[in-house]
C-alpha cells in the first residue's frame, strides 16, 4: 500500500508511515476525490482560508506550507491537489503585490513630478504690447541678453525678468 501523504510504499495495515510518520488506520484512509468535489466540501473552505491567509504577505514557510498539506490529509483532502490550489493562489498573490509595486511606484513618479513643477519658477509671459514697449527700451541701450534664456534683459536689471537668472 501507498502512503496517502507521502506516497511511499509501506506494508499494508500499518496505523503510521514509517517515512514521513502520517497516522491513520487502514480503514479511515480517505478516498480520493475529483478538484471539484473538493472545492464544495466545508473542509476545502477551510484549507482555502488556511491558503488565503499563510500566502497573503506573498510568501508560504515551509512551516506553513506543511500546516496545510497536514490539515487537508487530515481532513481526507487530496495532498496533491491542495498543493496545486496553495501554488496557484501564491503565483496570484505574487503577481498582485507586483502590480500594486508597479502602480506605486507610477503614483510615486507622479508625486514628484508635481512636486518638481512646484518648486521650478515659472516663466511667465507677458502681453504682446510689453515685449514692445521692452524692445524699444533695449533698442536703446546696448543689446544684452540673459545668458540662460536668451530674453532681452532690462537696463539695470540684476536678474532676468523672464526665467529669474542672476547677471
Amino acid at each position: 500500500m501507498k502512503c496517502f501523504n507521502c506516497e511511499k510504499e509501506m506494508q499494508d495495515g500499518l496505523e503510521q508511515c514509517p517515512h514521513c510518520g502520517c497516522h491513520y488506520p487502514e480503514k479511515e484512509k480517505p478516498k480520493k476525490r475529483t478538484p471539484a468535489e473538493i472545492e464544495k466540501t466545508p473542509e476545502a473552505k477551510q484549507i482555502k482560508v488556511l491558503i488565503d491567509t499563510a500566502v497573503a504577505k506573498g510568501y508560504v514557510t515551509d512551516q506553513e506550507r506543511e500546516v496545510i498539506l497536514r490539515t487537508a490529509h487530515t481532513n481526507g483532502l487530496d495532498v496533491e491537489v491542495t498543493q496545486m490550489m496553495l501554488d496557484a493562489a501564491l503565483n496570484k498573490a505574487k503577481s498582485q503585490i507586483a502590480e500594486r509595486t508597479r502602480r506605486e511606484a507610477e503614483e510615486n513618479a507622479r508625486r514628484e513630478d508635481e512636486e518638481k513643477a512646484k518648486t521650478e519658477p515659472e516663466c511667465l509671459e507677458e502681453p504682446e504690447e510689453s515685449l514692445h514697449h521692452e524692445t524699444e527700451i533695449i533698442a536703446e541701450a546696448p543689446a544684452r541678453f540673459c545668458r540662460n534664456c536668451g530674453n532681452p534683459l532690462r537696463a539695470g536689471a540684476m536678474f532676468c525678468h523672464k526665467c529669474g537668472t542672476k547677471i
